[in-house]
């Protein structure tokens, strides 16, 4: 995720998207089955690195709400992705 904050001014928006789901969603989600049985403080947790990312490609501050970076990218919680 370090790598993303670091490249955010020097990447562009899509090739930052395309390095995070490639790199970092494909680790959180590689095994929804598992996901199910996970805790809500694993999920949160995950959750917590989805939203680094996304602040990272988007560029926003911290005070940025969760559901308009979910909306801007076209991305899923971790939750709904587990679910769905």
């Amino acid at each position: 995720m370090s790598i993303l904050r670091k490249l955010r001014y020097v990447l562009l928006r899509h090739t930052k998207l395309t390095v995070y789901k490639a790199f970092v969603k494909a680790h959180l989600t590689h095994c929804n089955t598992i996901l199910n049985f996970a805790s809500a403080d694993a999920i949160r947790n995950m959750q917590v690195v989805v939203n680094m990312g996304m602040r990272a490609i988007l560029n926003v501050p911290l005070e940025t709400r969760i559901e308009t970076m979910l909306q801007n990218l076209s991305m899923l919680t971790i939750r709904e992705e587990v679910y769905l």
